[in-house]
């Protein structure tokens, strides 16, 4: 062949021989290959057997040869394993499906004898008797590895082959019935295509007929097979007959011959039709336009659509997961999404003919609690055939934020009308449309990584206290151009930081580029920043210890309570201010159990701003820091109502109200967990052992 570019090309894989054929672009026909050097011989053993000697794959009439001279191991039905997925051992190594047909595959292609013909493979269409989804998947997961891409190659069964090979002919073709018949061994198959022009699209189908079996002499099976011919397709009105079969020749059978030519039919004979289908294929998925006023009604054809509610770029819109019109092998795809609803997510199927519409929610039962937006979804859809829709969905966490839990959720939704569930329709959460970063972006001042701009959005707009320059920086943008690809977004925050915009400058193109359309023109959130660029240093260092103090990073809370204790001037500072600080601090403290501290700082809280609420959470830690005679000594000193006092009383008898947990029979372990919780809390490393 002299054609080395954009190559298009058909493999047939049955279960003894193949054939590979590509498609020659100035004739416009598909050329089969011969595996003979001078004979017209395109059939190859489907056959790989591996040396003793170095080890190394043969395939085809090679691995035939040394098999039968015993250097070599040849794999015992291969066509089998490449529908399955049990692993093979071969000379003591061990091999996946997938890696086998790797090897059939890329031996099968360097027949055509082009340097780098995977480099200039533009489609491949592999065609087999009966299609499973084991097929299929080692198919794919082989040119996957074979190519670094997932687009490009597909698989299809033999009837679909002949669907296109029929079609490339003339496209007026379905408009009249076409036989196929099939001859394997002692089983005849037929088959009819026939095309609906009333419809649009035009729609086109095969029919298939019972089988049927031949015996005894030429003879007797000339006349058994004319009779199920008869009989089959008297009343069809057939224009043609493609015939595939061994030894299949008008003198043979004179009786069938003369049956499919007659009134003018024509009947054709040979056995490379599905593999120049599958090449025609090839062409029709690559370089699509021929046939797309045509839909081909395969039985493997998927006839619903499945799809969810998602923000997409911050515009709620219908997101197909399963489309109508495909495959059921070609349907899989996956997507992550960060939900809307911890508890499930809802899908909407309809019928590509019937109309039918449905609803039905895969439940997200023992999903861990966080905050909303805070979790990130894998969704993957897959058809194990054309009955039913298998749904998975894994928890990925929030990158450093929240981790993952590792759980995993499914559901099996039947491919037909009635399918579906009384449930409203309802917003399943937001598309992630940029993938995550291999190195991610370290959030030092909570200690955290951010895998995805997802989380980083998440941090800018649940903790705009936070935001320094840290964090909105040159590292930023060199990660979002490195690591998610973004250079033009890098571009804008970078020009920000040297223009020395607000804050809204830096932030909002991140939200515009992350799909967070709708937070980037909420106006509490342009209100609160607003708020932050007019605080004084002091407020904003204040707002940011709180604002640590409630992601549960106390150490670095109370490092920024004591520097602002440091340096503000009391005497100018608002009181009520001061209070709030101190009354923080106290939290902090409280939280780390260092009840001395903590009562220091409820203290100083009420001497600055003297309130009911202020004095009550005083004397309450008073209770828990001080033994019983000085917290009544401490209840007089302040003259303590009753009320006041029932009030703590019933706060503390109801916190102490819990069922004790059981305690393991090492005391060790109990200090042990009790110091790894306390670390956690603190924001402290792990301790070394």
């Amino acid at each position: 062949m002299t054609e080395i570019r954009n190559l298009l090309i058909g493999l047939e894989i049955g279960e003894s021989y193949s054939q590979v054929a590509f498609y020659d672009r100035r004739t416009r026909e598909a050329v089969c290959i011969s595996t003979r050097a001078g004979k017209e011989q395109p059939a190859f053993p489907t056959s790989l057997c591996r040396l003793y000697a170095d080890r190394e794959w043969h395939f085809g009439r090679e691995a035939e040869y040394f098999a039968i001279r015993g250097e070599g191991e040849r794999v015992s039905d291969l066509y089998k394993v490449f529908c399955s997925e049990q692993p093979v051992v071969s000379l003591g190594d061990r091999f996946e499906p997938w890696e086998l047909m790797a090897v059939f595959l890329r031996e099968s292609l360097e027949l055509l004898g082009v340097n780098d013909v995977l480099g200039n493979l533009r489609g491949l269409m592999v065609t087999t008797p009966v299609l499973d989804r084991l097929f299929a998947r080692n198919v794919n997961r082989a040119m996957e590895f074979l190519l670094g891409r997932t687009t490009g190659y597909s698989v299809q069964d033999r009837l679909e082959s002949f669907y296109y090979y029929c079609i490339s002919k003339n496209l007026d073709t379905i408009r009249r019935p076409i036989c196929l018949l099939e001859v394997e061994g002692n089983t005849v198959h037929l088959h009819m295509l026939t095309g609906n022009s009333g419809r649009t699209p035009i729609t086109a189908n095969v029919r298939t007929f019972a089988r049927t079996h031949l015996s005894g002499n030429d003879a007797e099976r000339d006349q058994i097979l004319c009779d199920y011919l008869r009989e089959n397709l008297d009343e069809t009105g057939f224009t043609a007959t493609y015939v595939v079969a061994d030894g299949f020749t008008g003198e043979r059978y004179p009786a069938c011959a003369q049956y499919l030519t007659q009134r003018g039919r024509r009947a054709f004979a040979g056995n490379n039709l599905f593999v120049k289908g599958a090449c025609f294929a090839a062409r029709e998925k690559s370089e699509p336009g021929r046939t797309k006023n045509i839909l081909f009604l395969s039985k493997d054809l998927v006839r619903v659509n499945i799809g969810t509610e998602l923000l997409v770029d911050g515009e709620r819109s219908y997101y197909p997961v399963i489309t109508a019109g495909t495959n059921w092998y070609d349907s899989a795809r996956s997507f992550e999404m960060i939900p809307a609803d911890r508890e499930r997510i809802v899908f909407r199927i309809s019928g590509m003919e019937d109309g039918y519409e449905g609803v039905f929610a895969l439940d997200l039962e023992g999903i861990p609690a966080r905050p909303e937006g805070a979790g990130r979804l894998l969704v993957e859809a897959e058809c194990p055939s054309g009955e039913e829709c298998e749904i998975r969905v894994t928890d990925l966490g929030f990158g450093g934020l929240y981790p993952a839990s590792g759980k995993h959720w499914r559901k099996r939704i039947p491919l037909g009308s009635g399918a579906g569930e009384e449930i409203s329709g309802e917003l399943a959460g937001r598309l992630c449309r940029i993938p995550v970063a291999k190195i991610p972006y370290q959030i030092a001042s909570i200690g955290a990584d951010a895998s995805s701009i997802e989380e980083i959005c998440y941090f800018l707009y649940n903790y705009p206290e936070l935001i320094d320059s840290e964090i909105l920086c040159e590292d930023l943008c060199v990660w979002f151009e490195e690591e998610l690809g973004l250079r033009d977004l890098a571009a804008v925050v970078r020009a920000a930081l040297y223009e020395g915009n607000d804050l809204a400058g830096c932030i909002f193109p991140i939200f515009r580029a992350a799909g967070y359309k709708a937070e980037a023109a909420d106006e509490d959130y342009r209100r609160k920043l607003g708020i932050l660029m007019r605080d004084s240093r002091i407020v904003r260092m204040k707002k940011k210890g709180d604002a640590l103090a409630g992601y549960g990073k106390y150490i670095s809370a109370l490092s920024v309570y004591r520097t602002v204790v440091k340096n503000v001037d009391e005497k100018k500072e608002d009181p009520v201010f001061m209070a709030s600080l101190f009354h923080n601090m106290g939290a902090v403290y409280m939280q780390m159990l260092l009840y001395e501290e903590s009562l220091d700082c409820f203290k100083k809280a009420y001497i600055r701003y003297h309130t009911r609420e202020s004095l009550r959470v005083y004397l309450t830690a008073a209770a828990i820091a001080r033994p019983k005679s000085k917290y009544e000594e401490i209840l007089k000193t302040m003259h303590v109502d009753d009320e006041l006092r029932g009030e703590i009383d019933r706060a503390i008898a109801s916190s102490l109200n819990y069922e004790a947990p059981a305690v393991p029979e090492d005391p060790e372990q109990v200090v042990e967990s009790l110091m790894a919780q306390y670390r956690s809390a603190a924001g402290l490393p792990g301790r070394n052992t």
